[in-house]
């Protein structure tokens, strides 16, 4: 009896490691990334469920997605300190920024350049799947303010916790 015990936990053994070394499934590999790839997106708030805008007057807001505002489509641009990109708004040609350091401060658009480290975003992948996006320069996440609901609330920096969804952000392509 104990033969076929020490048989059937050495199977059992084998089995199991062999999972485990068995290499993941492309579909499976391609659905875990930890950065967003460069291309074009939607990017949807958590927690409101509308898109980040980006206006002609510099201003970012949210609003509801609707396909055929460019002002909701953004380029993400691997860019800066490893694992940074830059989000470039498709209407304006301007990048998402944060020229303030507290919380609360609203995050503005302004020309795309290089050494400007409030222009760098670290995506960063939370347990729903989502992205928090951390600031360079600040530290500090994307967020929107929970006090209302509604169009026209403006993105802003708030003190980075994986628990409050209006920091999270769905990447959603654009064809």
């Amino acid at each position: 009896m104990q033969s076929l015990i020490r048989k059937v936990s050495g199977l059992l053994s084998l089995i199991l490691l062999g999972i485990m070394l068995a290499p993941a499934s492309p579909s499976h590999a391609a659905s875990i990334s930890l950065s967003p790839t460069p291309g074009t997106y939607n990017l949807i708030n958590d927690w409101h469920n509308r898109c980040l805008a980006g206006r002609v007057t510099r201003s970012v807001v949210i609003f509801d997605c609707i396909d055929s505002y460019t002002d909701q489509v953004w380029q993400v641009e691997p860019f800066g300190a490893a694992g940074h990109v830059r989000l470039r708004n498709v209407h304006t040609g301007q990048c998402l920024a944060m020229p303030g350091w507290d919380n609360g401060s609203k995050a503005a658009m302004y020309d795309c350049i290089d050494s400007y480290y409030d222009q760098w975003w670290a995506p960063e992948i939370t347990p729903n799947s989502t992205y928090r996006l951390r600031n360079y320069k600040t530290g500090k996440c994307l967020a929107v303010s929970t006090t209302s609901t509604g169009n026209g609330r403006p993105g802003i920096q708030y003190t980075c916790t994986l628990n409050f969804n209006d920091q999270w952000w769905h990447f959603w392509p654009v064809a």
